[in-house]
């Protein structure tokens, strides 16, 4: 199929939502900004018909794509597409399972499988991805269990706070900085003779400028329910100058082993001053 078929063919699929409809749709006008990062498309629960969907995106992107993947921890999101929200080790499992699919289609070859969640028979993916053999993936999680396999199966893996039981959110207390050296020890054992191979990202919740760090900090403190000091060292928040920052980031590096962080939009102008200034 050209290019411009298997794009068709997608547009096409009658079970597409009309926000995966938008996210196609986006990708298409993206793919002409050569220049652009990289991209990430996460789903926290696969439907068979999904399972082509990161070969298109990494075509769409020419080749900047990284496939995201994550068992799904917010119940609300559950809730909004109709899926029952199961136990923590459930989701990890099917997706366990699912990744596994994934890899096997974006080697372009029928995938006939029998598991616990997911059972086909010569299922092809929608289209092979320009990066081989299949685009970097990428998992997030916060628990032993979930990053134990990343460390088994990801090339880039998001240290994340741990997930409550119950779907509400994420703990907080588990964003602390002795909890983030914990999971990158977890992340070391599991991985062995991969660990060189493995990238560590996490996502920063928030990019403060400022020459008062510890003032800055202080509704942070109240709101993570950890002291200013834990506040200014957590790798979900970045607080200080501009070449503060920027020596923050080396510090984390060496410390946890974070090289890779992403940031939300509303921090993209401060996070443009630190890169400045690592530059230099």
């Amino acid at each position: 199929m050209t290019h411009n078929e298997i794009v068709q063919a997608a547009l096409s699929d009658p079970e597409l939502t009309q926000q995966e409809r938008d996210n196609i749709e986006f990708a298409l006008r993206f793919r002409a900004l050569p220049f652009a990062e990289r991209k990430n498309y996460t789903i926290p629960d696969f439907k068979p018909s999904r399972f082509g969907m990161p070969g298109l995106a990494d075509l769409l992107t020419d080749g900047r794509f990284e496939f995201g993947l994550g068992a799904g921890w917010l119940k609300s999101e559950y809730d909004a597409a109709g899926l029952p929200f199961d136990q923590g080790g459930t989701r990890v499992a099917r997706m366990a399972e699912a990744l596994q699919i994934v890899k096997a289609l974006l080697a372009g070859t029928p995938v006939t499988y029998e598991g616990r969640h997911y059972r086909l028979t010569g299922l092809t993916g929608a289209a092979k991805p320009m990066q081989q053999p299949h685009p970097p993936v990428l998992i997030g999680g916060g628990g032993r269990r979930l990053l134990t396999l990343a460390a088994n199966e990801a090339d880039i893996i998001s240290i994340m706070p741990r997930s409550r039981r119950d779907g509400s959110g994420l703990e907080d207390a588990d964003a602390r900085p002795e909890a983030f050296a914990r999971k990158a020890a977890w992340i070391r054992d599991a991985a062995g003779d991969r660990l060189s191979a493995i990238e560590l990202n996490t996502l920063v919740q928030t990019v403060v400028i400022t020459d008062h760090p510890r003032d800055a900090a202080a509704p942070l403190a109240k709101e993570y329910e950890m002291d200013v000091d834990q506040v200014i060292e957590t790798p979900l928040v970045l607080i200080g100058s501009a070449d503060q920052i920027a020596q923050t980031l080396v510090q984390r590096r060496e410390r946890f082993g974070i090289s890779y962080i992403t940031v939300f939009e509303k921090d993209l102008e401060n996070m443009a001053k630190v890169i400045d200034r690592m530059g230099r």
